[in-house]
């Protein structure tokens, strides 16, 4: 039997409260379409299906999606799909208030379908579920040297805790009429991170644990930082999110 059992870039990313998620769908009935559109772009990713919201994904990707996980492997050489796609599913998912937190590793792995195991898959669920702790992606730091200086500069972002992050609040992503604003003179990333701060409020107030709405808080953190950073690139007064009302 031949297999290829070879270093690759795999990234393990979940839905953060899924379980709470599902759990509450009878409460709620918004919350059902919340779930099955999420999955729906998670499983469209899988399937390589044509969508504007991932223009990289191709055929050099190997995708399996387990439940509300999704794995992503490819060559090194190939990193770059891989980076722009997880950055851009963790925007979309996080514009319809669902958040995906992720690590991102390389290492040995067979994936071959369904199939999937290797200490590369270990190393990258562990950076998940161990390091990454709130929603965000982060990078093993064998990775660093491999990441081109724009995308750190213009994508990223360093956590206190030494992490490199993807910033989700550099994709212009989600908003159903943003090709019809931008031809008309408005700017996508301002149409974003004004609809993600309602995102992120309406988050915290559905939140079912007080772990569930640190992760929000922890959000709100970062999209502030973002919106600082743009009112000083663009000479804004974007507001800030103030979820807990004061």
């Amino acid at each position: 039997m031949k297999t290829s059992y070879k270093k690759s870039v795999v990234a393990f990313m979940d839905i953060l409260g899924f379980e709470a998620l599902v759990k509450n769908i009878d409460d709620d009935p918004k919350l059902h379409e919340t779930v099955y559109n999420s999955l729906s772009k998670i499983h469209a990713i899988a399937n390589k299906i044509d969508n504007p919201n991932f223009p990289d994904i191709n055929q050099n990707l190997n995708v399996s999606v387990f439940s509300d996980c999704i794995a992503i492997t490819c060559d090194m050489e190939e990193i770059g799909h891989l980076f722009w796609t997880c950055g851009h599913l963790q925007a979309d998912l996080m514009f319809n208030g669902v958040l995906l937190r992720g690590g991102i590793s390389y290492g040995k792995v067979i994936h071959e379908g369904n199939l999937l195991y290797g200490k590369g898959l270990i190393d990258a669920y562990k950076l998940e579920s161990k390091a990454a702790s709130y929603p965000r992606i982060i990078f093993d730091p064998i990775l660093i040297d491999s990441l081109a200086p724009v995308w750190k500069a213009d994508f990223m972002r360093t956590d206190q805790d030494g992490f490199l992050a993807i910033d989700p609040f550099k994709f212009e992503v989600g908003h159903p009429y943003c090709p019809i604003l931008e031809e008309e003179g408005e700017c996508p990333r301002y149409l974003y991170l004004l609809e993600a701060a309602q995102r992120i409020k309406e988050g915290f107030q559905k939140a079912y644990s007080l772990d569930q709405k640190a992760k929000w808080l922890w959000l709100e953190l970062s999209y502030n930082e973002a919106v600082s950073a743009y009112n000083e690139e663009f000479s804004s007064n974007l507001a800030l999110s103030r979820i807990q009302g004061v």
